[in-house]
């Protein structure tokens, strides 16, 4: 018993049990703490496991979002590629081979390699490559057009690639459609067998002798055409009838303006 109690007096039975009171009470307020701090301690590795997960989470939002800029400032470049350069057409004819199957669907060569035009252009191997792989990366494909018109598509080209040869294509006319119904029925009688590519020149160089040696072609689509009836174009031939009639639509605009003016 302590001093203090002894000169107090009294049972020491009458105060043990509050000091174990007191000290069961001291026990659970450490054990508390403890649990607190441990608790205290698992929040915070909680809270720093949760500060890494949204920002990788973040990070992620970051790439997908630049990613989906940068397809899109790319699809815009090479929008603006294309406008800057003039739309061109070529043929083939019947001697390259186009052939009518299964009623609707149609095969050939839209474009021969190394075969001299009337232009004076030959196109090179490889020539397509950059520019088809450019449009599966995009999920798109090479139109089929009636005579160059992009308001007349009249079936889809299933496969286009490149072989040793040139550039082949394999495709569909679609039932559907009255235009591919008549196109079907002008290949089968043998009044339509020329397939035409309507492309942008990307790179180019100049041949000794005039006309070019077309490197890489952005390919748009392939046409079905009359082709024209002269012997020395149904190899291959460069048509500029779509490029007079605009610039004659231009000078047409121009003298108009002209007019107004006075």
């Amino acid at each position: 018993m302590s001093a203090a109690r002894r000169q107090i007096g009294g049972s020491r039975y009458l105060y043990d049990s509050f000091e174990a009171a007191e000290a069961r009470f001291e026990a659970q307020e450490r054990v508390f703490e403890a649990r607190k701090e441990a608790l205290e301690f698992r929040i915070a590795r909680l809270e720093t496991a949760v500060e890494r997960l949204e920002k990788r989470l973040w990070l992620a939002v970051y790439g997908v979002v630049a990613g989906v800029l940068l397809h899109g400032a790319l699809a815009l470049v090479s929008i603006a590629q294309r406008e800057e350069k003039p739309m061109e057409y070529k043929f083939t004819g019947a001697e390259v081979g186009v052939t009518v199957f299964e009623g609707h669907r149609i095969a050939g060569y839209a474009s021969v390699f190394g075969l001299r035009d009337k232009g004076g252009d030959t196109v090179a191997p490889g020539a397509y490559a950059a520019s088809l792989k450019r449009m599966a990366t995009r999920g798109d494909k090479v139109r089929m057009l009636w005579q160059h018109d992009p308001a007349q598509p009249i079936g889809i080209w299933d496969e286009v690639h490149e072989d040793a040869h040139g550039l082949h294509v394999t495709g569909r006319l679609l039932p559907d459609v009255a235009r591919a119904r008549e196109a079907q029925a002008l290949l089968e009688a043998g009044a339509v067998d020329g397939l035409s590519i309507g492309y942008r020149t990307l790179r180019a160089e100049a041949v000794p002798g005039g006309g070019r040696k077309l490197i890489e072609l952005d390919l748009w689509e392939v046409s079905l055409v009359t082709f024209p009836m002269q012997p020395e174009a149904r190899v291959s031939t460069k048509s500029d009838t779509l490029a007079e009639i605009a610039a004659l639509t231009a000078r047409l605009r121009d003298a108009r303006a002209a007019v107004a003016r006075l």
